[in-house]
């Protein structure tokens, strides 16, 4: 049976509750359904009297951290039981005092004996709660490097020692938290109990980085500087990168060949900066001079330079000066290759010389012939020779007397005496060589051959012929070593020796020889003599 009751005594207002009892007490007055009656009654028992009423003990455990995990255990100390107990009004009674999973609060627990109803009372009981930690964070900022912000951890609840997590980490005991990085954190705290808050906040970033660029510089083309900068960074990227011995240093020589303005880029951890530094360059003055110049063997020229305010000519081989934009080249005796550098009035320097070919041409080689002798009276064609190709194009021969024409290549002479030529040949540069031959006047036939001859090649006197004079039929030259040997041997008037047998160059030395031929009388001509072979 359940319901509400109210009754008085004593002016008092009686109010009962019960769930699966017909049994209501106050101060020993019992009520009580009898055959749907309620009836008061005194006592223990169903008769008259006093009911006993309970006396209790309450034990409570705390919850912690609101877990809801409280506990209250209510002991009657004056009577023997077994007892129903019941908390807060439930509907639900149980057979122990003890109640358990209890929030923060005021219980009232009601008990009765199950054998007397009427024997009953309630008691009341606390349950605390022991609060977890609370807390307040205080960021301290990271610099550049990003390891060294802090976090102050002020706890304001929560039962000691407190341990510390940041961002899931393990947990220490120190509530300052140092080598955080700039950014969002969080932090958990831990108390004794095991009770556990998390709390977030923002460590902020301080730049730190500084970066101070130098002035710049202007150089000469082809020459470099120093880029320039003040920096507490760790790491440096230069562009453009192509002109830098280094871009990866704080200082790198830079060698633009045109102004250029580089940019570097900074970093001290996570922070970036970037400045930029101009090099400005002067371009290189351009030396010029004349590209060629032609001499003949023994000649002059003066050498033509521009294009800046101070000269160098290299090498000084032949020069009268070095440092003059014109200078004189003195008579070379060969070929030389010239070279111009010119610095300006900035005080740069040409990067590439200007060039200037001096060519020398070899002394032209002219032969007139070897010298011979005629018989007084005949005539002689003279023939000067090119020996080195040099190209002449005009001859004069001097004296004049006896040829038909003195300024042609091969004249004739009508010889009415001893005499002398001498030829001068000339080329189109103005390069000259001279030669003589030496004729003699004879009034008898004779065979004449050289004391010496040179096979060297150099198209003089090579070959050892004889010169007959007067010779109507020729009939043998021979020529033999100091041994008795033939090395050589002809009948024609016009060979000679080569100072070669089979091939092979001969000594120097002393050669015997023996010519002879018929005269225009039928008379015998025959010589011997001895010829000296140099080279």
């Amino acid at each position: 049976m359940s319901g509400i009751y109210y009754f008085y005594q004593e002016k008092t207002l009686l109010k009962m509750l019960s769930a699966n009892r017909s049994v209501l007490w106050y101060r020993g007055l019992r009520a009580v359904m009898l055959g749907g009656m309620l009836s008061l009654v005194w006592g223990r028992g169903y008769g008259m009297g006093e009911a006993l009423v309970l006396t209790f003990s309450t034990a409570t455990t705390p919850e912690i951290c609101g877990n809801g995990q409280g506990t209250a255990t209510v002991t009657v100390l004056n009577d023997v039981g077994p007892f129903e107990f019941s908390i807060d009004g439930g509907a639900t009674w149980q057979a122990s005092g003890t109640f358990s999973n209890l929030t923060q609060g005021v219980y009232t627990v009601m008990a009765y004996e199950v054998a007397n109803p009427a024997n009953s009372g309630s008691v009341g009981v606390t349950i605390t709660n022991i609060a977890g930690p609370t807390a307040f964070l205080q960021p301290f900022p990271a610099t550049c490097v990003n390891n060294d912000g802090e976090i102050d951890v002020t706890t304001l609840t929560g039962t000691p020692p407190f341990q510390y997590q940041l961002d899931n980490g393990s947990f220490g005991p120190g509530n300052l938290i140092g080598g955080v990085s700039g950014g969002n954190h969080s932090v958990t705290i831990k108390d004794n109990n095991g009770c556990m808050v998390t709390e977030f906040t923002n460590v902020p970033l301080t730049n730190n980085l500084t970066l101070t660029m130098g002035p710049g510089a202007t150089i000469c083309q082809g020459s470099s500087s120093m880029l320039t900068l003040m920096s507490n960074a760790t790491a440096y990227s230069w562009a453009p990168a192509a002109s830098l011995n280094n871009p990866s240093v704080a200082q790198p020589s830079a060698s633009p060949q045109s102004t250029t303005t580089y940019t570097v880029t900074a970093t001290l951890g996570v922070c970036t900066t970037t400045g930029p530094e101009t090099i400005t360059v002067l371009p290189a003055p351009h030396p010029t001079a004349t590209p060629v110049a032609q001499l003949c063997y023994g000649q002059s020229t003066q050498l033509q330079g521009a294009g800046g305010v101070t000269y160098q000519w290299s090498p000084a081989t032949y020069l009268n000066s070095t440092t003059v934009p014109n200078p004189v080249v003195t008579a070379p005796q060969k070929s030389i290759t010239y070279s111009l550098n010119v610095t300006d009035a900035a005080g740069c320097s040409s990067l590439q010389p200007a060039l200037v070919l001096v060519v020398v041409t070899p002394p032209p080689v002219v032969f007139a012939g070897d010298d011979t002798a005629i018989l007084l009276g005949q005539t002689l064609q003279l023939d000067a020779v090119d020996v080195n190709g040099a190209g002449f194009t005009s001859y004069s021969w001097s004296p004049a007397i006896g040829l038909d024409n003195p300024s042609i290549q091969d004249p004739v002479a009508t010889v009415t005496g001893d005499m002398t030529y001498v030829v001068t040949a000339s080329t189109v540069a103005g390069c000259t060589g001279t030669d003589t031959i030496r004729i003699k006047a004879v009034t008898a036939s004779d065979v004449v051959v050289p004391n010496a001859f040179s096979p060297n090649g150099d198209g003089r006197n090579d070959i050892l012929r004889p010169h007959a004079i007067g010779i109507k039929d020729f009939k043998y030259f021979r020529v033999f070593n100091r041994w008795g040997q033939m090395v050589f041997s002809t009948t024609n008037e016009g060979e000679g020796w080569d100072g070669r047998v089979a091939g092979q160059v001969q000594p120097l030395g002393t050669y015997v020889w023996v010519v002879m031929g018929l005269d225009f009388a039928g008379k015998p001509v025959e010589r011997r003599g001895t010829v000296v072979l140099v080279r």
